[in-house]
């Protein structure tokens, strides 16, 4: 049994296109003059950011619809059901159905509630609640393997997993879908491992794109007791240069 951290991978082609920053910005700006029809006020990527900006306040954001950006997030399936409750986006998720356990140690995604520990007496009851986590997810592995065993195929053992078996989902979403995504999974009421997972997408669409997110808040005391860098849970997929 290992025990994991929650993350986002950025994909190869999702930073291929956050590369092509302006285009893109020119791409939703050229959307929103179609409505206006003032293609001749188009005057370069801040003009089309101010622009995109007012587009928002005035709560013109089917303009944002017009471009898609993909990331994998890697938790716990417990978390993956609230992850798909949004719509409208694609889900590709790792099937419990299809995957075999066997020959590999099972992954757990760690809680972020035993992340950070200070206080001495709450630490005692939250040291042995982490305790009774740590041996269902082992009872959970342990179960799933007899099982099969015993003959049981991987759509009948999954039965006996624990929301905190990790998975492996690709979201694509387009902007204002991403917008509404992390404006509630931000929120101080946010389940704290959608925020865990939620805030550093949201920093990172920040600083990629801050004329169409700039004006989201998130949770900051979460973020400052948990989180404390959130470069940390974002990696990056390495593109694949092997010879054929």
């Amino acid at each position: 049994m290992q025990i994991v951290n929650p993350k986002i991978i950025v994909p190869v082609m999702t930073q291929k296109m956050m590369k092509d920053h302006d285009k893109i910005i020119e791409w939703i700006g050229n959307g929103a003059r179609i409505a206006y029809q003032s293609f001749e006020k188009a005057n370069g990527v801040e003009t089309e950011e101010r622009l995109i900006t007012s587009c928002i306040k005035l709560g013109h954001t089917s303009v944002l619809e017009h471009f898609n950006l993909t990331f994998d997030f890697i938790c716990d399936r417990g978390m993956s059901h609230e992850l798909v409750r949004h719509r409208i986006a694609s889900y590709t998720q790792e099937s419990t159905r299809y995957c075999k356990y066997d020959d590999e140690n099972m992954e757990f995604i760690r809680m972020i509630e035993y992340n950070k520990l200070t206080d001495p007496v709450i630490d005692s009851a939250m040291n042995h609640r982490e305790q009774i986590w740590l041996k269902a997810c082992s009872t959970s592995e342990t179960d799933y393997t007899n099982m099969r065993k015993f003959g049981a195929s991987p759509q009948e053992a999954r039965s006996v997993l624990n929301n905190s078996l990790k998975t492996h989902i690709r979201i694509t979403r387009n902007f204002r879908n991403m917008r509404e995504f992390l404006t509630l999974r931000c929120a101080k009421g946010a389940h704290p491992h959608a925020k865990e997972l939620a805030i550093p997408l949201l920093l990172l669409m920040k600083q990629e794109f801050p004329c169409i997110f700039n004006d989201i808040t998130y949770d900051e005391v979460f973020y400052e007791n948990y989180i404390g860098d959130w470069t940390a849970y974002i990696e990056y997929e390495k593109e694949n240069t092997n010879e054929q």
